[in-house]
């Protein structure tokens, strides 16, 4: 009986000793699979944060589109004291730029001009920030525009995830065809002591499609042609400075012209009474009117008057025209106005006047 014994005590510490060993393993293995598991939880918490800060990120740089473009897009000088910037410089387009960074401090934007600017660069803040570079581009009347984001700024955006975002925005509302004389108009021309004002070098004539066989018959068709927009799409523009002129405006109008992002203005009349210079060969002016443009002082006119009919009676020689007068219906002058046909200076007038807005399809997430 002892001997039994002794063999099934030897039995049981054999089987014990497996089974402990079973237990290890299985300990094991579960400690393993909790710390494969907790490993798990955090990569795909890790990354989930990542993910969440890059969303961040990306919206954030949309934002910083939405700001530069209502920034630029600005005719009140209020809004554009930041930075000094004109849509239509060619300087602009011709080299790139590190234009505006902001970041969100407690609960507002502080933002900054400047050529060096970069986010890691930035006061360390846990606020988001922004920057917003322009690009020069290859088509006419566009900028390229690059957005960077960080959902911190400074130094620590180096270490987190980032945006970036390309856009191409083109101006687009504000002179889109150049006239091709210095007086045009749908109805008839005359200049006071001129028997034949219609005859002459490329200084008078009457509008055409240039590319059309049929000429412009409704003043519908005229302004479209000139702008690209029907009149009331024309006008909701956020770039457009509108006033009333309704009574002699010449203060008025050289008080909003002083205003360096002021470059296309929108009247229902203008009435000038006192001698007023109207924009200069560097910043040509873009000036519609709804109805009758009377211009009875000595007046210089850098740029372009559209109108619904133009009338002068300033004296003799005081009307100075570098560019264009167009007319829904008829213009009459005063006796011998300085008519100068500048194709250069339309030009610059096309390619500085109207509101950037972003073509499709442009954007790429880097």
């Amino acid at each position: 009986m002892p001997k039994l014994y002794a063999t099934r005590y030897s039995t049981l510490q054999q089987t014990g000793g497996t089974v402990l060993t079973l237990l290890i393993f299985l300990m094991s293995g579960m400690v393993m699979s909790l710390g494969w598991v907790h490993h798990h939880i955090l990569f795909s918490q890790q990354s989930a944060q990542n993910d969440a800060m890059r969303s961040q990120a990306m919206a954030l740089a949309e934002t910083g589109f939405s700001w530069a473009q209502a920034y630029l897009n600005s005719a009140h000088s209020a809004a554009r004291s930041l930075c000094s910037f004109s849509p239509g410089q060619p300087t602009l387009r011709a080299q790139a730029g590190h234009f505006l960074a902001c970041q969100h401090q407690a609960s507002s934007w502080s933002c900054q001009c400047g050529q060096h600017l970069a986010l890691e660069n930035l006061p360390s803040n846990p606020g988001p920030s922004f920057l917003i570079e322009l690009l020069p581009s290859q088509m006419q009347r566009s900028i390229k525009v690059r957005s960077r984001a960080c959902v911190e700024g400074g130094v620590a955006c180096l270490n987190q995830a980032q945006a970036e975002l390309h856009q191409t925005w083109s101006l687009m509302g504000g002179l889109h065809h150049m006239p091709n004389a210095a007086l045009l108009a749908l109805g008839s021309v005359h200049i006071s002591g001129s028997s034949d004002p219609v005859d002459g070098k490329n200084i008078t004539s009457f509008f055409e499609y240039p590319l059309m066989s049929q000429p412009v018959k409704q003043s519908s068709e005229l302004f479209k042609f000139m702008f690209g927009f029907d009149q009331h799409e024309w006008q909701t523009q956020t770039s457009l400075r509108t006033l009333d002129c309704e009574a002699p405006c010449s203060d008025n109008l050289t008080k909003n012209l002083a205003d360096p992002s002021v470059t296309m203005i929108h009247l229902s009349k203008l009435h000038i009474d006192s001698p007023i210079t109207l924009g200069s060969a560097d910043r040509p002016v873009l000036l519609v009117v709804d109805g009758l443009a009377q211009l009875n002082a000595p007046t210089i006119l850098y740029g372009l008057l559209y109108a619904g009919r133009i009338t002068s009676k300033a004296p003799e020689s005081t009307l100075q025209i570098h560019g264009a007068l167009v007319s829904e219906t008829e213009i009459t002058l005063g006796a011998r106005p300085m008519l100068h046909f500048d194709p250069l200076l339309l030009q610059k007038l096309k390619n500085s006047t109207g509101s950037y807005i972003r073509m499709p399809a442009t954007w790429t997430d880097l």
